[in-house]
């Protein structure tokens, strides 16, 4: 029976984790696969792959846990990243350990180990299909800003506003324990699954 990593990415803590999760869970029960771990990440997917958290744990579950597979949706559950992409399915082969993106139904490895070159020519060219998305949904949304400024509006948070300040410590009271403790910006990260610009905000906030 081949042991799996699943891996399950959302991008705002409104989403829900269970679909994804259920989905794969059903994939593995079809495959008859262990599932030896499972990793969840709330985090852009265009973060670089050294900024979140969820892909070190991943990459220490590989190496502790040897699995044969690494489970995910879809690409952009992933990365969004081309770059970021390919530095994980690279780490991941050079560990002998076959990524499966199940809505392409697509394995980087075939049965007997060995790189499948088709599906990483598939796999690079749906990455960079998600990239421009992205680009392309930044591009709106920088036109849609620019028109409401030029119509008037104000946009953005007021500038030094008590209220904000108060709002993200009261939001984030695991993350001032442990910054009070001496702990550095990436540890405290790593131990409350908050991204490390959130984690050195809070800590420029209590300073």
């Amino acid at each position: 029976m081949k042991k799996v990593v699943l891996f399950i990415r959302k991008s705002t803590i409104q989403q829900e984790y269970d679909h994804q999760e259920n989905l794969l869970i059903d994939v593995c029960k079809k495959n008859h696969w262990e599932i030896v771990s499972i990793i969840r990440e709330t985090i852009s997917g265009t973060k670089r792959n050294e900024d979140r958290i969820g892909i070190e744990q991943l990459k220490n579950v590989v190496l502790e846990l040897k699995p044969d597979i690494v489970c995910c949706w879809e690409i952009s559950r992933l990365t969004r990243s081309p770059l970021a992409f390919y530095q994980l399915t690279q780490f991941l082969t050079d560990n002998s350990v076959s990524l499966f993106i199940q809505n392409l139904n697509l394995h980087t490895l075939d049965d007997n180990g060995k790189e499948n070159h088709l599906t990483g020519l598939i796999l690079s060219i749906v990455s960079e299909i998600s990239k421009m998305e992205i680009l392309t949904l930044r591009n709106r949304v920088r036109i849609s800003l620019q028109n409401k400024r030029d119509q008037g509006f104000v946009l953005g948070r007021p500038k030094n506003s008590k209220d904000n300040k108060e709002k993200t410590l009261k939001k984030y009271p695991e993350v001032i324990k442990y910054l009070q403790k001496g702990l550095s910006i990436r540890e405290v990260s790593r131990l409350t699954c908050t991204s490390i610009n959130t984690t050195l905000k809070v800590s420029k906030l209590i300073k």
